[in-house]
């Protein structure tokens, strides 16, 4: 079978006035905000030796005599993620139950609860951080509340999307077998 040539659909090259008018809007946008945040191109490469020196300072070979004044905050701070991160997750839990669809069949808990969950995932963990150091003061304990809520929601809602995904046919089968909401919870579910 060979091939016909008039199926052919012969197109046309599109204008270059589109590419040229987002080129200049483009240009016009950085050159703007150069000229208005006081950017200066010729100071930027008379103070490149500067940025050299950073740059050989970043891959020459570190300097080991820094281990004894950081190993503590360092550990600190791994404690506190690890803390923070198993509150989180442990308050996420419940949550993420009350906010699947397919679990509790009452469609306006699901909405406040997930309506809630979207606001504690919107705050950043630093801003959260720094709302808890102006409470608490510093220290470890508004890390691990900032991490906590930070991990709560993020941990809520990956776990009630699992949930909502999770095949219904064992869910039946522990249904039609007798069990009651927390067995389908911990046996189907879990």
């Amino acid at each position: 079978m060979a091939f016909d040539k008039s199926l052919l659909i012969e197109l046309e090259k599109p204008s270059r006035l589109k590419s040229y008018f987002v080129i200049f809007l483009v240009s016009t946008l950085i050159f703007g905000s150069g000229i208005i945040t006081n950017f200066d191109v010729f100071e930027l490469f008379s103070n490149l030796d500067e940025s050299t020196v950073i740059v050989k300072r970043m891959f020459s070979p570190p300097n080991w005599s820094y281990i004894d004044r950081i190993k503590n905050p360092l550990l600190e701070t791994l404690q506190m993620s690890i803390v923070g991160t198993t509150i989180g997750a442990l308050l996420a839990f419940p949550m993420a139950v009350l906010a699947a669809s397919n679990f509790i069949q009452k469609p306006i808990l699901h909405a406040i609860v997930k309506n809630i969950l979207g606001i504690f995932r919107t705050i950043p963990a630093l801003v959260l951080a720094a709302l808890f150091v102006a409470i608490f003061g510093s220290g470890a304990l508004p890390g691990v509340m900032a991490l906590s809520i930070f991990s709560f929601g993020l941990i809520a809602k990956l776990t009630y999307e699992s949930i909502e995904s999770i095949d219904e046919g064992q869910v039946e089968a522990i249904k039609s077998l007798g069990g009651n909401m927390f067995e389908v919870l911990r046996y189907g579910v879990i």
